[in-house]
């Protein structure tokens, strides 16, 4: 019975974070099936029905568009100790990334000697 409800609940959660257009049909579907088979008490047929919902939630993880900030590189700039928000002016963003264009070129006329295109 709990991983009956600990599924249910898993699915509805997935649900949820479907686009507007597919949650209220995913929604009704998930409960229409839930409540169609709540009287089932032959295991075999409970643990068919429960590999169907779990299916079912691999198919909606992969659906799920993911939310921005939960992938990717965050990146945080500080200045004096205290977190400054990234949204800055251009301006303001140039203080903080100085490239030494001497010691880029330097570092690029080594990488080609390594790779013996130079000095031949």
């Amino acid at each position: 019975m709990s991983d009956t409800r600990s599924i249910y609940k898993r699915l509805i959660r997935l649900a949820k974070s479907l686009p507007a257009e597919k949650q209220a049909a995913t929604l009704l579907n998930i409960r229409t099936e839930f409540r169609k088979h709540r009287d089932i008490s032959d295991p075999t047929q409970l643990s068919q029905l429960l590999e169907r919902a779990q299916s079912t939630i691999g198919y909606l993880k992969i659906v799920t568009p993911h939310k921005r900030s939960d992938s990717g590189v965050k990146r945080f700039m500080f200045k004096d100790g205290e977190r400054i928000e990234e949204n800055l002016k251009a301006s303001e963003r140039a203080r903080f990334k100085v490239q030494d264009i001497g010691e880029g070129l330097k570092r690029h006329h080594q990488l080609l000697r390594r790779q013996h295109f130079m000095d031949r």
